[in-house]
């Protein structure tokens, strides 16, 4: 058992203080600093301007930077103190030294601490060495208090760049500062960094490409008083057209006067010129410099700040754009895998978008590859892939047995596949489909048919093939032929053509095309058996043979049956995705009846597809309430809102209210003629319109919309109608010409929200006359009901559902005028009525 006694360790802490940073004030007062410097302080104070006389008052102080201090000033009396505290620890540790082995510490940590105490015992005679002198120190720059061996380092550092680059005084200022805040890793990679920035610098400067311009724009002014303006801006554009475009489109050079003399605009030049210079200098020695200064001494990283990130590329011509590279890698410096991200960069063969780091931070975290990360990279999808631990691998093989079987995988779509290989069940369809492609050969994809692949894998089978149960209803129709899809033989394959004719119910016969092929190729091996048999019994005549050496020529060409194969297998290919079409409309038919009854059979095949999505998407409670609204509005037609249970309390309301819920339920209908067309505007009674009313308009209420759930809501509600006018087109077929959202709100009043309206902007006669047709139809409404009519205002919420508010609609003055005239009436009517 260890006999070491417990000691008291204050003096040593105090002791220890002197290795917190030293700032010297202005005033020639010392204090201590602390803690981490936080990023937003440090670069705001580094981007500021300084308009003090001293270098000393030009120095941000550490409360700028964001640091404060940890104790205070250090006085001579507190100096004193950290001698009396070094020596007393220095005493402990000689005295230990000399105790027995098992009553003190190892050697090795007493020796370590001997060694520390002995260097803050100079950097203490060092500080008041200094403090002695502080008039020449702050003169110097070293506010910012650094140790001789720090100091030595330092100037080492700086000195071996100089060698290879000079290293201006301001650059050489933030090293001295980011070595004071974060040590010798931190400056070191600062000054690596900033030699590189200074190579990418342009050689020539701003102010020395526009000096002649300048004494010839003092030359021009000078002349302006005594000759004609017209002459002197020919001189003018001769001048700027000798430099080079982008310096003037820089500094905006024009020879325009636009009203101003010659002299204005000589001075006009000369204001932009010098401002454009101060801009250059300020970007280059403070800007860039100060944001790469505070992201070193932040970071807390050891790995070099990427060469990708200094120099400029194509994609990166101009140097501002260094700044904000600069804040792409601070905004990732404290999230994990920030070393990771910094090698990265450089180690990618193909540059990574700077707002993208984030996304490549995570997929390195999550371990992916470089390789796999930069094929993202290359396809534009490192950021849409949330998900970082997705088997990319496996993903970019399906990809490349697609694109090798003939088809182009699009930027946009390719996130959605790497995504589903992610499900087992979703990437067994995957490979089942891309096994079923890659049995024929590629060159019998044509670019049409290609086309048609694409569009159904990418808009058909990948979204819908998810569902419970779909994939084994169309696997039938995916069976991959056997062996070599280069093989001469083409009876799988005629086999495989009769079981899709089967399978869409029709006679199992090919088509016309390569029946045609086919039955011609019959024939001349039925002539060429018959032809052989007479060369065998020796009947056959010289134009008979003949004949059979051209046949016998035609079976050994394997140009002519690998056409009839290439042929077979576009068959095989157009058969396959019809037949998968049709198993899925059936089954999404099934899917959508199961919710939506008889009126998903009234859907076009766009619908249906976009409808099952919107099912599955759908939270199991909404599902619920769709089927509670579609078996309502199957027993009771029209009436089906005043049955839901949960519309019950409103309709109470309402009554009590004294409102006419007959007219609002069930108003009549409107004829009218708009132009050539024969036109209705009516309440929608059934749920269909509702459920379609944003598929109508291409709106957020559509199947594929953000806020879809809506026309449920709105199907449901009581206190909620919508408006629809109707026509119909030359073959008698039903068309939405607009519609409109009606609601009462709950303090009783009438609002609408936005008219859509299915009408080219153009025709504003027409628009014109929907928008006062609606409205008036209404006003009428809210006439028959009984009630005002109001710009603003909600409806009462029913139940838990989702609703989207858009925003109500400013009533037309037309509508207003209109409810008094109908309100008049109805006061006349009644009054005559009391009279008899």
């Amino acid at each position: 058992m260890s006999r070491i006694t417990r000691r008291d360790t204050r003096h040593v802490t105090m002791a220890r203080a002197l290795h917190a940073r030293l700032y010297l004030s202005a005033d020639g007062k010392l204090f201590s600093f602390r803690g981490k410097v936080p990023y937003q302080d440090l670069i705001a104070a580094l981007l500021k301007d300084r308009l003090a006389s001293t270098l000393a008052e030009r120095t941000p102080t550490p409360q700028e930077l964001g640091i404060h201090p940890c104790d205070g000033q250090l006085c001579p009396q507190v100096l004193h103190n950290f001698q009396v505290a070094l020596h007393r620890w220095g005493k402990e540790l000689s005295e230990e030294k000399l105790r027995a082995r098992a009553r003190r510490r190892r050697d090795s940590v007493i020796a370590s601490e001997q060694v520390e105490v002995k260097l803050l015992g100079d950097r203490l005679t060092e500080i008041r060495q200094k403090l002695a002198a502080h008039k020449e120190l702050l003169a110097t720059g070293g506010c910012y208090f650094l140790d001789a061996a720090t100091e030595a380092t330092l100037a080492a550092l700086l000195a071996q760049s100089r060698r290879s680059l000079a290293i201006p005084p301001a650059v050489a200022w933030l090293a001295r500062m980011v070595f004071w805040l974060s040590g010798e890793c931190a400056a070191r990679r600062f000054i690596r960094a900033a030699e590189v920035l200074l190579e990418t610098y342009p050689k020539v400067s701003l102010a020395m490409q526009l000096d002649g311009f300048q004494r010839a724009l003092q030359v021009w002014r000078k002349r302006s008083e005594i000759q004609p303006a017209r002459q002197l801006r020919d001189e003018l554009a001769a001048h700027v057209a000798q430099l080079s475009p982008e310096l003037a489109r820089r500094v905006q050079l024009s020879v325009r006067l636009r009203g101003r003399t010659m002299r204005q605009h000589c001075d006009l030049l000369l204001t932009r010129c010098a401002q454009s210079v101060k801009h250059e200098q300020r970007l280059y020695w403070q800007t860039i410099p100060a944001h790469l200064a505070a992201l070193v001494a932040c970071d807390g990283s050891a790995v070099p700040i990427p060469q990708r990130c200094l120099t400029s590329t194509k994609e990166r011509t101009a140097h501002p754009s260094q700044v904000e590279e600069f804040r792409s890698l601070a905004h990732e410096m404290e999230e994990p895998g920030y070393d990771a991200l910094l090698r990265a960069i450089d180690e990618l063969a193909e540059p990574a978008p700077r707002s993208e780091y984030g996304s490549l931070r995570r997929h390195l975290v999550a371990g992916q590859s470089l390789d796999n990360i930069a094929w993202l990279i290359q396809n534009y999808a490192l950021y849409h892939i949330a998900n970082q631990t997705l088997d990319i691998a496996r993903a970019r093989r399906l990809v490349d047995r697609l694109e090798k079987s003939g088809l182009k995988i699009e930027d946009w779509y390719l996130p959605r596949i790497i995504s589903a290989v992610s499900d087992t069940r979703l990437r067994a369809a995957i490979e089942r489909w891309v096994d079923w492609l890659a049995s024929v050969s590629p060159r019998s994809v044509t670019p049409k048919l290609r086309l048609v692949l694409e569009k159904f894998f990418r808009n058909r089978y990948l979204p819908l093939i998810g569902q419970v149960g779909w994939f084994e209803k169309v696997s039938p129709a995916l069976l991959p032929l056997q062996g070599d899809p280069s093989s001469s033989s083409i009876t799988e394959l005629l086999q495989r053509l009769a079981n899709y004719q089967q399978l869409l119910g029709h006679a199992a016969e090919l088509p016309k095309s390569l029946r045609k092929m086919v039955d011609s190729h019959e024939r001349e091996a039925r002539e060429r058996m018959h032809l052989r048999a007479q060369l065998v019994s020796g009947s056959l005549s010289t134009s008979a043979a003949q004949r059979w050496q051209l046949l016998e020529a035609r079976s050994s060409d394997r140009s002519d049956t690998s056409k009839l194969r290439r042929v077979a297998e576009e068959a095989y290919l157009k058969l396959g995705v019809e037949t998968q079409l049709t198993v899925m409309k059936q089954l999404a038919l099934a899917r959508s009846q199961d919710y939506l009854g008889e009126m998903a059979e009234r859907l076009s095949c766009d619908q249906l597809w976009q409808c099952v999505n919107w099912l599955e998407e759908l939270p199991a409670e909404e599902r619920t309430r769709l089927r509670r609204l579609v078996a309502s509005h199957r027993y009771f037609g029209s009436s089906y809102k005043q049955q839901l249970p949960e519309n019950q309390p409103w309709i109470a309301k309402a009554a009590a209210e004294g409102f006419d819920l007959v007219s609002w339920f069930a108003p009549p209908s409107h004829r009218l003629m708009l132009g050539q067309q024969r036109c209705e505007i009516l309440i929608a009674c059934d749920i269909e319109k509702v459920l379609l009313m944003g598929e109508y308009f291409d709106t957020c209420l559509g199947f594929g919309g953000v806020n879809n759930r809506t026309t449920i809501t709105n199907a449901y509600d009581a206190n909620k109608q919508v408006v629809f006018v109707v026509t119909r087109d030359s073959e008698g077929r039903e068309r939405v010409l607009a519609r409109m959202l009606l609601a009462i709100s709950r303090d009783w009043k009438l609002v609408r929200y936005r008219l859509y309206m299915a009408v080219p902007r153009t025709e504003t006669a027409t628009r014109t006359a929907v928008f006062h047709a609606v409205t008036s139809f209404a006003a009428q409404i809210a006439s028959d009901c009984g009630l005002p009519l109001a710009d603003n205002g909600a409806p009462e919420t029913i139940g838990e559902h989702f609703w989207y508010d858009d925003g109500t609609m400013e009533w037309p003055a037309r509508a207003y005028a209109e409810l008094r005239d109908a309100l008049e009436d109805h006061a006349s009517q009644f009054s005559m009525c009391v009279g008899l």
